[in-house]
């Protein structure tokens, strides 16, 4: 297309919203949008028909693809030795509040491993107040409520583990 031509306009059947890294990636859900512009006799207008055919076909193709699944053996075939030992649920010791430091509702539960090597282990554990998301360590507890009081998120847990995620922290 030439340089001559319009700046293109493009028209938006939802409402407007903050354009950031969170939300980018909620974009990815949306359907894909070709555009074009009115007055250059139809040439731009064909180049999105095509490319909005080609999407629609690739997505047809793709969707129609099957994905390996995984084989289930029999119980018959699995002999008792190859399952291994199994393993005996932590008793839990204690549950208590976190410090002032956090919103209210977190809340730090140990654990005392009951069988194994490491037996008589204690594990501790932070949970969130809402969706009761568990995390190992207090250093990810704070960069997780650093992450719900960000604009975008404004709260919402779910959204924070997203981005949370999204920026490579681990559980």
């Amino acid at each position: 297309l030439s340089q001559s031509q319009p700046p293109m306009k493009s028209v938006g059947v939802s409402e407007k919203f903050a354009l950031t890294k969170h939300c980018l990636d909620s974009l990815k859900k949306y359907p894909m949008a070709f555009s074009f512009y009115l007055n250059d006799n139809g040439t731009s207008k064909s180049v999105a028909q095509l490319s909005s055919d080609k999407w629609t076909k690739d997505g047809e193709k793709a969707s129609k693809m099957k994905t390996p699944t995984k084989r289930i053996p029999n119980k018959s075939s699995v002999s008792t030795a190859s399952l291994g030992s199994v393993r005996t649920p932590a008793k839990l010791i204690s549950t208590e509040p976190l410090g002032s430091d956090l919103p209210t509702g977190w809340v730090k539960k140990c654990f005392e491993r009951s069988s194994g090597n490491s037996k008589g282990h204690i594990d501790r554990y932070f949970y969130s107040p809402q969706n009761q998301i568990k995390f190992r360590s207090m250093k990810n507890v704070q960069t997780f409520v650093h992450i719900l009081k960000e604009p975008c998120i404004n709260g919402d847990e779910t959204a924070a583990l997203i981005v949370f995620k999204t920026r490579g922290h681990r559980f």
